[in-house]
């Protein structure tokens, strides 16, 4: 039987679509930003995952697929 004795982490690796900077980066660096529809009801549409670039502090748009421990512990905005 297999055991986890301490658990991991995924590293990411993104490059800036301005600058061309390639950085690593954990989930707690990225900002998960929740959109909400307010047409009549309110409920959240989409979430969005930012990071800055730590060069140029451009803001990216991640397109990663994150998993559900990850996104349990990146930092929280609603809009």
């Amino acid at each position: 039987m297999i055991e986890i004795v301490k658990e991991g982490k995924i590293r990411h690796e993104e490059t800036c679509s301005d600058c061309g900077c390639v950085f690593k980066y954990d989930a707690e660096d990225v900002e998960r930003v929740t959109v909400w529809d307010d047409h009549g009801a309110h409920y959240p549409v989409i979430d969005k995952y930012h990071i800055e670039c730590p060069f140029c502090k451009k803001e990216l748009l991640l397109h990663e697929n994150f998993t559900q421990k990850e996104i349990d512990i990146m930092p929280h905005i609603d809009k």
